[in-house]
């Protein structure tokens, strides 16, 4: 399965960090070098800051991503992946007002789950401290709410979180998967021509 290659990947830059401490900035999202090293909007996607950010973001790329990645194939999920990742470092870097590095797969776990919560609306999430299971497209909602009002009033420049590249990712996967149930609905009618 691509979900865990990419784990692997995410896993394998995090020791690269570990043993060189300065990869980190040779790799990172900057908003100053993007058009200057492009190569940053992706190998950020790569990058963790600590143990917890890296074990939260692989917990939750293992649940949707294999979900997703069952629903709508290898390629399709990868493409959703970076694309969302790349879209949530634009967004980022056009709501930046410091030049401050981003990294992380946060964004593109964002994409994925925004594609899953159009195609499986239903699907039930449990989030702590919630004891009762929430709909994911419920949960999309408020939490690309939440990103939005951090991401358009620059609260989140005094956090250590990058909220407009979950806020991008997010729409893009949400984007992504009305297009996909748009192609599925038109799949289902076949017209013979006479």
């Amino acid at each position: 399965m691509i979900t865990i290659i990419l784990i692997f990947i995410i896993f394998t830059f995090f020791i690269l960090e570990l043993v060189y401490p300065k990869s980190i900035y040779l790799l990172s999202f900057i908003p100053s070098l993007a058009f200057s090293e492009p190569y940053r909007f992706i190998t950020s996607l790569f990058l963790h800051a600590d143990f917890f950010h890296l074990f939260f973001n692989c917990w939750a790329l293992f649940l949707f991503g294999i979900e997703i990645e069952r629903i709508i194939g290898k390629l399709r999920f990868l493409m959703v992946f970076f694309v969302s990742g790349i879209v949530g470092n634009i967004l980022y870097m056009f709501l930046s007002t410091e030049n401050i590095p981003a990294i992380g797969a946060s964004g593109a776990i964002f994409g994925i789950i925004g594609t899953l919560a159009i195609l499986r609306p239903s699907l039930s999430l449990f989030i702590f401290p919630i004891l009762v299971p929430i709909p994911i497209i419920i949960f999309a909602i408020i939490y690309g709410l939440y990103e939005a009002i951090m991401s358009f009033t620059h609260l989140y420049e005094s956090t250590s979180i990058a909220s407009p590249a979950h806020f991008g990712g997010l729409i893009f996967g949400i984007i992504y998967g009305i297009l996909l149930r748009k192609q599925r609905k038109r799949k289902r009618y076949l017209v013979i021509w006479y």
